[in-house]
């Protein structure tokens, strides 16, 4: 989903209109519409702002994430690819190193046969 749908379904999804996303961020509300036209887009800063409003990530409103927190990699990964990505994501450190480990220790394995 493009950013401008995007911020019109969270705008929406929490009962505001544009005026008052617009005053929260401390920007016109012509400027806000032209967002949800997709006719300019908002920088960086307006979209922490924004982020912040709707509680969500930046990532999330540009389309890089999930409803779920999921990062999409757009380096031409599976599906599957960026579950596991995003899976190790949580693990801890230590867990990650043994993670590591056994995938290498995998490897060999195969290139020994």
């Amino acid at each position: 989903m493009e950013y401008n749908n995007k911020l019109k379904e969270l705008r929406i999804s929490k009962g505001f209109f544009q005026k008052d996303i617009a005053n929260k961020i401390g920007v016109a509300t012509n400027t806000y519409q032209s967002w949800e036209r997709g006719i300019t887009q908002p920088d960086i800063s307006n979209l922490i702002k924004l982020s912040n409003v709707y509680a969500c990530s930046v990532d999330y409103i540009i389309g890089k994430e999930t409803e779920e927190g999921m990062i999409m990699f757009t380096n031409n990964l599976s599906e599957d690819e960026n579950i596991f990505i995003n899976t190790v994501r949580q693990l801890s450190l230590k867990d990650k190193g043994i993670l590591f480990d056994l995938a290498m220790t995998m490897l060999k394995a195969k290139n020994i046969k």
